[in-house]
């Protein structure tokens, strides 16, 4: 899938015409997603479907200097579930046709003025707390940089909604991804020393896309007249590269089933050498092991969370209960379980951070989730380059 997000602010009808058919041409976009377009909702439907023969879409007009966004799809490829929109962003399910996928995408605008910009979150973070969705990409102008390397030129200071950003990507488990080409999306295309770039644009994704066996990457494009660079959201299916080496985790010794499990495999009888007998037995181990672990089972952070909700329940009902040592035993083994859950939920991370070199008891987590997220940006290879320049 080939999704693009693009603040279209500078860009007149005419030249907006022209822009749209050469982004269609070189890019190939399936999702385009704009921002401030300068033309009424309408307008701009009939005029992307004219450049664009296969495309339906979703459109917000102005109101005062807020809204013109719209989001469009190739209706050959996707299929609208539901849809929302308030004055700063709309809100699409689409159905990919092919990889029966579903996901929840936003298209969002958040205005520069402070008053309109916290309207803006509060209407986004009621809607996600009233709806539990699935496959989250929130994409758009945020007209905030999230760390200072995303800047160049220009004063230093902190946006005050900079905090409120990073608790909503904490709480929402989202994805910041990298990206392969470009630094900054937006200039204020002035020479000297008063030149600023930044990065305003950006996709976020929601951390169970990884789960989907999907190479995801983003890229800055190339921007026509407007100060605004498009960007580009590229998700491809990972290749089928054979058998997968078998990697053992500490973290199965503590999972149910795993002690039968060895015991079954290693209890099998073999003739031969105490070599060969050696080697036999570790292979159906192993093998053993491959099978089992295949079999569904929640994720240490679904765990860790189940076991918090079990005992927050268990304590708010003691709140209302005569109080027995046989309860303050349960609530204690309670406690000693949830505690088990963060440690393995830590385990967990630490090793998908490939950082075997950290002690198992390290607390930082949010390090854990940078670390993933890097070696899921370097793992791919997305072009090569000869020495004499061809791609």
């Amino acid at each position: 899938m080939r999704l693009v997000s693009w603040n279209c602010r500078g860009l007149g009808n005419p030249s907006k015409a022209e822009a749209v058919e050469n982004l269609l041409k070189s890019e190939l976009p399936e999702i385009l997603m704009h921002q401030e377009t300068k033309i009424e909702g309408e307008a701009l439907l009939k005029l992307s479907k004219g450049k664009w023969k296969t495309k339906v879409g979703k459109a917000v007009s102005a109101k005062g200097t807020c809204g013109r966004i719209a989001t469009l799809w190739e209706a050959d490829k996707f299929q609208l579930e539901s849809s929302f929109q308030t004055q700063h962003w709309i809100y699409t399910e689409l159905r990919h046709l092919s990889s029966k996928i579903n996901f929840a995408l936003f298209n969002l605008y958040v205005p520069v003025l402070y008053a309109k910009k916290e309207k803006c979150w509060q209407t986004l973070t009621d809607f996600l707390e009233a709806y539990s969705l699935k496959n989250i990409i929130i994409a758009g102008d945020f007209n905030l940089i999230l760390d200072p390397k995303e800047k160049r030129g220009g004063t230093s200071s902190r946006d005050r909604f900079l905090s409120l950003v990073e608790n909503r990507i904490q709480q929402w488990d989202l994805l910041d991804f990298k990206l392969k080409k470009g630094l900054y999306t937006w200039t204020n295309n002035i020479i000297g020393e008063e030149h600023i770039s930044a990065k305003l644009d950006r996709f976020l994704l929601l951390s169970s896309f990884l789960s989907k066996k999907m190479i995801i990457s983003t890229k800055i494009l190339p921007k026509w007249n407007s100060d605004y660079k498009p960007i580009l959201l590229l998700m491809e299916e990972e290749e089928n590269l054979g058998p997968i080496p078998f990697w053992f985790s500490t973290l199965w010794a503590n999972r149910e089933g795993y002690m039968d499990t060895v015991n079954k495999a290693w209890s099998i009888h073999v003739l031969g050498s105490p070599s060969y007998v050696w080697e036999q037995k570790i292979k159906a181990t192993k093998t053993a092991l491959k099978q089992w672990i295949k079999k569904p089972t929640d994720s240490p952070t679904t765990q860790r969370k189940q076991s918090t909700k079990q005992l927050l329940d268990l304590q708010m009902g003691l709140e209302m209960q005569d109080i027995t040592s046989a309860k303050i035993h349960s609530e204690q083994e309670h406690q000693i379980s949830t505690l088990q859950t963060f440690k393995e939920e830590k385990e967990y991370l630490r090793l998908k951070s490939c950082n075997l070199w950290l002690a198992s008891g390290d607390k930082n987590t949010a390090f854990f989730h940078k670390q993933i997220r890097t070696c899921l940006s370097r793992n791919h290879i997305a072009e090569i380059i000869s020495p004499n320049g061809v791609v």
